[in-house]
């Protein structure tokens, strides 16, 4: 009996003691992720502090990895799945009429320019019914308060040109708030507790722009082209020559028109009309 005891009891206490360490493990594993994410970080951070000029374009598949980090450091309130799907719908064939993403990447000489970790801002907006709804904008902190969030919002916006903007912002974000009225944004109403956290949410809407859109412009908007492709002037057309016109001198009544060949019927039906009136 008592060997069955130990026998029963013996495993018992391994189990636990073995979950124990299991345990001690796990959080171990979790404060070295979190601290290799903190180096990593860091490092990217390092990285975007010496870009000098950064270029905005679409998002590419390229940038996914870079771009759910950024919001993760940016504290947006999206999960990593919605960042993903987003992203996702952004390149699809399909989708990527309506749901558009653009990033913040370094310019081209730039010695990080072809280094993927470097994203430094990102935009996700969906362009449907003569409408842009700006859904996100995220700037890496250490990056923030030097114009790179605008730069994003203002690309997304060139995107349709002849549509309405609207988007909703955090009633606490002093500095996005700022940001929007700057960009020619105004506020048109809230909703309370929108976000998770119960923060309420002020309603921006922005007006088409003033400057008028030729219908020419506006086809090549609708079939695709970007903005400064459809502001191109047309080219000139071809020089057409000259056409060599006969000068027409007044005559008496009496006198009628030289024509210039007999089957010129103008001249016949204006000798006609003269000799009428006579």
């Amino acid at each position: 009996m008592k060997i069955r005891e130990r026998g029963a009891t013996t495993p018992r206490f391994a189990t636990i003691r073995g979950a124990t360490r299991t345990r001690t493990r796990t959080g171990r594993d979790a404060s070295r992720n979190a601290s290799s994410h903190d180096a990593s970080s860091s490092a990217t951070d390092a990285l975007c502090e010496g870009v000098a000029a950064w270029a905005i374009r679409p998002a590419r598949r390229r940038d996914f990895d870079a771009a759910t980090a950024l919001c993760a450091d940016a504290d947006v309130d999206w999960s990593e799945a919605t960042v993903r799907d987003d992203l996702e719908r952004s390149v699809d064939a399909e989708t990527s009429k309506t749901h558009r993403a653009l990033v913040a990447v370094p310019a081209a000489g730039e010695a990080s320019e072809s280094d993927a970790r470097v994203v430094g801002a990102i935009g996700f907006c969906v362009c449907v019914a003569g409408e842009t709804q700006v859904t996100q904008i995220a700037t890496r902190r250490s990056l923030r308060r030097r114009g790179l969030g605008a730069r994003v919002l203002k690309a997304m916006l060139g995107l349709q040109p002849t549509n309405a903007a609207a988007l909703e912002v955090r009633a606490t974000n002093v500095a996005a708030l700022a940001m929007y009225e700057k960009c020619g944004f105004e506020t048109r109403g809230s909703r309370r507790g929108y976000y998770a956290d119960g923060v309420d949410a002020v309603c921006m809407t922005r007006a088409p722009g003033e400057r008028p859109v030729s219908t020419r412009e506006l086809t090549r908007l609708l079939a695709g082209l970007d903005v400064d492709a459809a502001r191109r002037p047309a080219p000139p057309l071809p020089e057409r020559p000259e056409r060599v016109r006969r000068a027409v001198v007044d005559a008496p009544r009496d006198v009628a028109f030289e024509r210039a060949s007999p089957d010129d019927r103008a001249f016949r039906m204006r000798d006609r009309v003269r000799r009428a009136r006579r």
